[in-house]
């Protein structure tokens, strides 16, 4: 019998967690053995798994690795299979690595609009809509109004430079109540 698309999903998500969650050493060596496959046979592996074992290997991968997944993404015309690649981009820990995937989302290789939600992933700050969701009321009262000077500095920032930020929302904003920054 096939699975269906449910089953596919939970094979795929279990896999990640039992290998990075779980430190599993036999789902940390099946998604790299998925990884080979999906990079020398991209349609014989199942994209739940493929998507799973991109990520656990970008995860606790080096920057050979790194390496492999750009040249594979040169390489590919299929839109999913881009999109996979660059999202595990993006999972890598080494700074060497995000530091040129980040330099990547400047280039032809990553399309203008895929390279926002790129750099999204790297951001290691709540969004603003996290915040607001998880803060108490009377912190959110004396914590807002520096938050929102930020943002405002930061559009005017923006404005500066002759650019527009067409969708300013709680989601698209990440903030470093530390440094009272807004990006």
């Amino acid at each position: 019998a096939t699975d269906d698309d449910r089953v596919r999903s939970l094979r795929g998500s279990l896999l990640q967690a039992s290998a990075l969650l779980g430190d599993h050493g036999p789902s940390i060596e099946r998604a790299a053995g998925l990884l080979e496959r999906y990079l020398t046979e991209p349609g014989t592996v199942d994209p739940n798994l493929s998507t799973a074992a991109l990520a656990v290997t970008a995860t606790l991968g080096d920057a050979a690795l790194h390496d492999r997944l750009v040249e594979r993404l040169r390489a590919t015309e299929n839109p999913q299979d881009r999109q996979r690649l660059q999202f595990a981009l993006t999972r890598f820990r080494d700074p060497l690595c995000l530091a040129r995937t980040l330099d990547l989302t400047l280039s032809v290789d990553v399309r203008t609009q895929d390279a926002p939600y790129l750099v999204m992933e790297l951001v290691d700050s709540p969004t603003l809509g996290q915040w607001l969701a998880a803060t108490d009321e009377p912190t959110f009262y004396r914590e807002l109004v520096p938050i929102l000077r930020a943002i405002a500095r930061t559009l005017d920032a923006v404005h500066a430079r002759g650019w527009v930020h067409a969708d300013v929302k709680p989601e698209n904003l990440c903030v470093d109540r530390e440094a009272e920054r807004v990006t």
